[in-house]
């Protein structure tokens, strides 16, 4: 598992996530897509969907798990913004993306810490 500094670095200088605004919500819309997408690709390697069903049903997973609180312009933008940080292993379609090993030990920093512990007041 990371230790806090790498998580803290990947928060502000990958994810570009400072304490204004809002990042709790930010970090809970991350937290929550990491984890989906390592449920469904755990899913997929033990029904051994082929290439083409992957992609079809990881989008459809995370577009109907995110439906409420994002439209397609945003959508489309976290999961850019969730890759650009090197979380995601892009493949041949954003859609279809799996964890990269950053990705995966950030994930376990995330189920082991609460944000209030990441944002402290």
């Amino acid at each position: 598992m990371l230790m806090e500094k790498e998580a803290r670095d990947i928060i502000r200088n990958d994810l570009g996530i400072c304490v204004c605004g809002n990042p709790e919500i930010v970090m809970g819309f991350v937290h929550k897509a990491l984890q989906l997408l390592k449920d469904e690709w755990r899913l997929i390697r033990q029904n051994e969907y082929k290439s083409n069903a992957q992609t079809e049903r990881l989008t459809r997973t995370t577009r109907q798990h995110f439906r409420d609180e994002t439209d397609d312009l945003f959508y489309w933008m976290a999961w850019y913004f969730i890759d650009r940080a090197g979380l995601l292993e892009h493949g041949g379609c954003i859609g279809g993306s799996w964890l990269s090993k950053k990705g995966e030990s950030f994930l376990e920093y995330l189920n082991a810490h609460t944000l209030k512990e990441i944002f402290p007041d």
